[in-house]
């Protein structure tokens, strides 16, 4: 799957949004045929880039991830690398949407089973 020179490299980036406020929060929701894509392997594209379909223990809407990412790599080329990463792997979503967020706030129902 992952070699040990990209853990070490993400490691690195990802340390460095935790220590430093250059960092941006992204919203991406895709829309796709589930029969054609499964959540596991779209999950480890978009982990790659520090997203997650969680956010403070609470799970987004279906097929919508947040991350938080370097001010230098969020916006609209990240969507791109993404949508080609998910093209690569044949899991192309229908579509795709996202941008730059500038705080994320997640409202759970109190009758939501997840």
């Amino acid at each position: 799957m992952w070699n040990d020179d990209y853990m070490e490299k993400a490691a690195e980036i990802f340390q460095k949004i935790n220590d430093d406020n250059d960092s941006q929060w992204m919203l991406i929701s895709i829309d796709s045929d589930s029969g054609e894509s499964t959540t596991p392997e779209r999950d480890e594209i978009f982990g790659k880039h520090n997203f997650s379909r969680e956010y403070n223990g609470t799970l987004l809407p279906e097929s919508t991830y947040l991350g938080k990412v370097l001010t230098q790599d969020a916006g609209e080329s990240l969507i791109e690398e993404i949508w080609q990463e998910l093209t690569d792997a044949k899991l192309a979503p229908r579509r795709i949407c996202g941008g730059i967020i500038n705080e994320p706030l997640i409202i759970r129902s109190p009758n939501d089973p997840d």
